[in-house]
């Protein structure tokens, strides 16, 4: 029995590599839930499903892990700024940048950046959990 989980088929996984690879793509432009949902085809609610069911996150949840992903890559190898990379990886703002690192990570950008430069080990320390069980 499923009880109300989605049973996996090739078809939702089909859809999620879909959207997955679009965020990939155009995670530094301003995505909207309704970009994914015209890409792919799908309403919200089964798009919100999928996602949930096999990433443990909401498409725009995810957007943001990968987008803070992307910008430790930065930090950890470039002497940018911290409003220069928040635009990079495709943040409006680096207000609303440093909120959803600071949330992701548990530090503030800069505080990430010299801490990796302090010990590189540290770069582990921050893993995304982006496709838990994947």
């Amino acid at each position: 029995q499923n009880e109300g989980r989605i049973v996996p088929n090739a078809d939702s996984l089909e859809y999620l590599k879909k959207v997955l690879s679009y965020i990939e793509i155009h995670y530094k432009e301003d995505i909207k839930m309704k970009d994914l949902i015209s890409f792919c085809g799908l309403s919200e609610t089964h798009l919100r499903r999928i996602f949930q069911e096999y990433v443990n996150e909401s498409p725009m949840n995810y957007l943001n892990l990968y987008r803070i992903d992307k910008s430790c890559e930065l930090l950890s190898k470039t002497n940018e700024s911290v409003e220069e990379i928040a635009k990079r990886v495709g943040f409006s703002t680096s207000s609303t940048y440093m909120r959803n690192f600071k949330k992701i990570t548990g530090k503030a950008p800069h505080q990430w950046r010299k801490a990796v430069r302090e010990n590189p080990q540290n770069v582990s320390s921050y893993q995304s959990s982006i496709l838990k069980g994947w």
